[in-house]
């Protein structure tokens, strides 16, 4: 096995034929698990869906009658939800959805394009929506950029069904949809409509349109999410609408600098009321997580003066500019900041870094001696550092991390090694860029000997997941595109 080569999926299965300790953990793992039968009567309920869907989708082609087909399907499909409803408690109702719906998927995928693909898309909704539990709460296909797990790696192919059929829910609170790595559209269509129930919005497929009819239907909105959307300026004035906000997101959308000064200015804006009373607008107390793109320092002096209880603030400046203005905040503890020069970075970290809890660097030029003697509580480290080039060379000892719990790191294979092992008390590791030997010696926790988690891309389509125990490394290989699993264990 060549030890200096990247982890892909070829010396993925180099270490797996490696290790003559490695188990397939596919069938005994539901045994083996907590709640086991619970993921087993799971599997054969996901498993029953799978060949529902395949009887209803064939059936159509040996019937000729329409009215017949149609009323077999609607009457399968309503028994379906009175099973569902019945079977299923309230309390379990989002976990259950979910793995039902991604049988549901699991299956579409598999039967397109075939002969059946019309029947397929008149069928598909109507089992989707009986597979909607009507005490669902939250709809969640959405990738954490950060954080990522295997959950995170699924496409889901239905996104445009679960739309449509999600509307029917009454108590639906969170909606997060996202196109992920493969950009599988989907839209929301201009008589999108939902619960007034909803709390938190996240889509990146997000109109001024929708936002215009979320600001109309979802007047309890305390979190909006609309980052790499076609929204525009046009949308600012509903963004403005929402009274409850506690976090908005506008990052890589087409809001330019007009923009984000109008949602800076009235976001937070203090009014008079009739009897010439100062009233802070419910904003002013909220909202304290916020990410922008096209900063300028206008905008610093609008977020000082009328943001200044933000604790989290995610920047992207139109141009390099100086952001220890922002040292200000006295109330900040997570901070990203994207495309800039880490000198206009470094007063500000000298200021508040001591109060910071998470720091992200997106293509930022790092000083790590900086970053390690100002942030002494950082228990999360953020690093993509594409054109990273450090100036110490390799055999000199760079400065140890010893509060930072969690790290995500992306840049080349050497300096990914180089770096990872001066954050001795790590339990959470997540690369998207390593060697195979590095991956090794991760496994059997050669020095990082608190490590629990790490989540490791081979490449736009697979990833590893591993968790840790003390004497096993529990390995699951997802496949981003079918999210199909193999697990595997090994003796540490």
């Amino acid at each position: 096995m060549e030890m200096e080569e990247d982890l892909d999926n070829e010396n993925f299965q180099d270490f797996q034929d490696s290790r003559e300790d490695l188990w397939d953990l596919s069938s005994i793992l539901q045994i083996t698990c907590p709640h086991s039968l619970g993921y087993l009567a799971l599997d054969a309920f996901g498993k029953y869906l799978s060949d529902l869907m395949v009887q209803l989708v064939t059936f159509p082609q040996h019937h000729e009658i329409e009215d017949f087909k149609n009323k077999y399907i609607l009457h399968t499909t309503m028994r379906l939800a009175e099973m569902i409803q019945m079977t299923i408690p309230h309390s379990l109702s989002n976990e259950v959805t979910k793995k039902l719906l991604k049988s549901i998927d699991t299956t579409y995928e598999d039967m397109i394009p075939s002969v059946y693909e019309a029947w397929l898309d008149k069928i598909v909704p109507r089992i989707v929506d009986a597979v909607l539990h009507p005490s669902v709460t939250r709809i969640e296909y959405y990738q954490d950029q950060l954080h990522q797990s295997k959950s995170d790696c699924y496409n889901y192919r239905i996104c445009r069904i679960i739309i449509q059929c999600c509307q029917k829910l009454l108590n639906l609170k969170v909606l997060r949809l996202q196109k992920k790595i493969f950009d599988i559209p989907y839209s929301f269509g201009a008589s999108f409509q939902i619960s007034d129930t909803l709390e938190e919005f996240s889509s990146d497929s997000c109109t001024d349109a929708l936002l215009k009819s979320l600001s109309t239907n979802c007047k309890r909105l305390k979190v909006l999410n609309v980052q790499d959307s076609d929204v525009t300026d046009a949308g600012v004035e509903h963004i403005i609408q929402f009274k409850y906000l506690e976090s908005v997101n506008i990052e890589n959308t087409r809001i330019t600098e007009t923009g984000l000064s109008v949602i800076l200015e009235k976001l937070w804006k203090i009014e008079i009321t009739a009897d010439n009373e100062i009233s802070v607008s419910s904003h002013k107390l909220a909202i304290t997580c916020f990410g922008c793109s096209c900063m300028e320092s206008f905008h610093i002096n609008l977020i000082l003066n009328n943001c200044t209880n933000i604790s989290s603030l995610t920047i992207a400046p139109l141009y390099e500019i100086d952001l220890s203005p922002l040292k200000n905040l006295k109330e900040l503890t997570k901070l990203m900041v994207r495309y800039t020069r880490f000198d206009y970075v470094r007063e500000l970290l000298e200021a508040t870094g001591g109060q910071l809890e998470f720091l992200g660097l997106d293509h930022v030029d790092v000083d790590l001696d900086c970053i390690a003697q100002c942030c002494s509580s950082l228990t999360c480290l953020h690093l993509e550092l594409e054109h990273y080039d450090p100036e110490y060379p390799k055999d000199l000892q760079l400065p140890e991390f010893p509060s930072v719990q969690c790290l995500s790191i992306q840049t080349c294979p050497d300096e990914t090694e180089h770096l990872i092992f001066q954050f001795p008390n790590l339990t959470h590791l997540y690369v998207m860029n390593g060697r195979n030997s590095l991956f090794q010696k991760l496994i059997e926790r050669d020095k990082l000997k608190k490590l629990e988690y790490i989540f490791w891309n081979i490449h736009f389509s697979e990833a590893v997941e591993v968790n840790l125990t003390e004497e096993l490394a529990i390995i699951t290989k997802v496949n981003h595109s079918s999210g199909k699993n193999s697990m595997y264990c090994v003796h540490i």
